[in-house]
């Protein structure tokens, strides 16, 4: 049981509705940060009716989590050593969530590309589109002022996301140029192949037309 701030008044998970009114996804994990339903974060959900099936079927001392990237439109940047939480408050001020080892800062995704959720820089981890953070009131976890307003949020920093032109939906599909003129060449012979194929068959259905017709 917990509050925002950790004190001992009320299940974990049912702070998920008030993060699910936010327009934050969530879904329940346990105290390894592991889901505990089928489909993991994909199957976070601002469905009320969900989260409330979720808390009678036993998991309403689970901690919260949210899916991060496009589908929350929130990444979040993961301190976790003091040394790495002092670099990003030297040049990011405040964080968003304390947390044991560490803390959260809490962005707004860019959506002029696909954010990966990767490793940033040493102990700087960045969890974007295909990941998920455990939010407050979760074990070991609090807000640094309250749960932000996600559409509030700054717009995640350039030196954190290499801004493409391809959309989220299209990124990775591009091909190396080399790659690519061996595909043009391949499909350009397919091409010579298929209009040799029609003129044989165009020439043999007229042999056939002048025997029998």
């Amino acid at each position: 049981m917990s509050t925002a701030n950790g004190s001992a008044t009320e299940p974990v998970f049912w702070a998920a509705a008030d993060l699910a009114k936010a327009g934050y996804p969530v879904f329940p994990v346990n105290q390894d940060k592991n889901p505990t339903v089928e489909g993991g974060f994909y199957a976070a959900t601002t469905d009320a009716s969900q989260i409330g099936e979720w808390i009678m079927e036993g998991r309403e001392h689970h901690d919260v989590a949210f899916a991060t990237g496009i589908v929350s439109g929130v990444v979040v940047l993961d301190a976790d050593t003091p040394e790495a939480v002092a670099r990003m408050e030297a040049d990011y001020g405040e964080p968003t969530v304390r947390t044991r080892r560490g803390a959260h800062w809490y962005f707004r995704h860019p959506r002029n590309g696909k954010v990966r959720s990767r490793k940033v820089a040493e102990d700087l981890d960045c969890k974007g589109d295909g990941g998920y953070a455990v939010a407050p009131p979760s074990r070991g976890r609090t807000w640094v002022d309250c749960m932000p307003d996600r559409t509030a949020l700054l717009v995640l920093p350039p030196e954190f996301h290499k801004r493409t032109t391809t959309s989220t939906a299209e990124e990775g599909t591009s091909l190396p140029e080399e790659v690519r003129e061996k595909a043009t060449e391949a499909i350009a012979r397919h091409v010579k192949t298929l209009s040799r194929a029609r003129k044989t068959d165009a020439t043999s259905t007229s042999l056939i037309c002048a025997a029998y017709c």
